[in-house]
């Protein structure tokens, strides 16, 4: 009996083999493609409107402009989005980095994405006052923290 290999077959080289993807694994998407770059700035609206309409949040963009520096996909039962991005104010006074999970249906538009969970920090950039600290907003425990603030209660956690 064969193995059903044919000895004629040549044998292909690591460059001639197609790239090896895992199935149900998250891929890279390219930010050059026009298509990906607008579909995650989509995203990433839904979810920096989300993160505006939270009442612990002290300031609002009111002409966002949004930077995506990742997004990731993964096939499913539909198309499960990773995506992070900065979003600045138009007068460059803050800055808010996110890290977003979103799921789209099958056969939906990009704008029917569902919000899975997301995070993220809000950072004051305006350095005309020396003494004013950055403050970060963390979510986690609904309250804005200055950097201060936070390795304050880094080292009282270390005792």
């Amino acid at each position: 009996m064969g193995t059903g290999v044919s000895r004629n077959t040549p044998i292909k080289s690591d460059s001639e083999r197609p790239s090896k993807k895992t199935v149900g694994g998250w891929t890279e998407q390219d930010l050059e493609n026009p298509q990906v770059l607008a579909d995650a700035r989509s995203l990433a609206v839904i979810v920096t409107n989300k993160i505006q309409a939270e009442p612990n949040l002290s300031f609002h963009f009111s002409k966002p402009i949004i930077d995506v520096t990742d997004i990731q996909s993964q096939v499913v039962n539909g198309t499960n989005y990773r995506i992070e991005y900065v979003v600045e104010d138009d007068e460059g006074d803050h800055k808010l980095f996110v890290t977003a999970l979103m799921y789209r249906p099958l056969q939906a538009p990009i704008t029917r994405s569902e919000i899975v969970k997301y995070d993220y920090a809000l950072e004051n950039v305006n350095r005309s006052d020396k003494k004013q600290p950055t403050t970060v907003l963390d979510r986690n425990q609904g309250m804005a923290m200055t950097t201060t603030q936070k390795r304050t209660q880094k080292r009282r956690r270390a005792r």
